[in-house]
């Protein structure tokens, strides 16, 4: 796991990294379960461990490298390669925005202005290389 932060000189990008692993589809990684007598609707295991993950690769690189250079209301735009381990999963990076957010890279998913994600197939290595910039309107 690797996510690096850059300084804001870089091409205005504010993180980039590579997650090992499948990422789940957030529409088909919950589950049903019972507490204290009521239903309730969780993450599967699988997405608690994907962002988990996620989690702890942002947290080792902010205690090594530079803080992001990001203020609340500055719109971004995510950038995703999504590599799958078959071509079963449908492409969705739902759940990487929510685990930006947890993470505390950015405040809230809804700065996010444009998603750019491609689909493509590794069997041997599944993973998600992604990269948050600031968002460039060209109006």
């Amino acid at each position: 796991m690797k996510v690096d932060h850059l300084a804001e000189s870089n091409v205005a990008q504010l993180i980039r990294g590579v997650i090992h692993g499948n990422l789940p589809g957030k529409a088909n990684s919950r589950k049903i379960v019972k507490f204290g007598g009521i239903l309730r609707v969780i993450k599967s295991d699988e997405a608690r461990d994907w962002e988990e993950r996620f989690q702890a690769a942002v947290a080792f690189s902010a205690r090594n490298l530079h803080t992001i250079p990001w203020k609340k209301g500055i719109p971004l735009q995510l950038t995703a390669e999504v590599y799958y381990d078959s071509m079963r999963q449908d492409l969705e990076v739902e759940l990487l925005k929510d685990a930006l957010q947890r993470a505390g890279v950015i405040e809230n998913d809804r700065y996010i202005f444009k998603v750019m994600a491609t689909r493509r197939v590794d069997k041997n290595n599944p993973r998600v290389e992604f990269a948050l910039t600031k968002f460039k309107d060209r109006v």
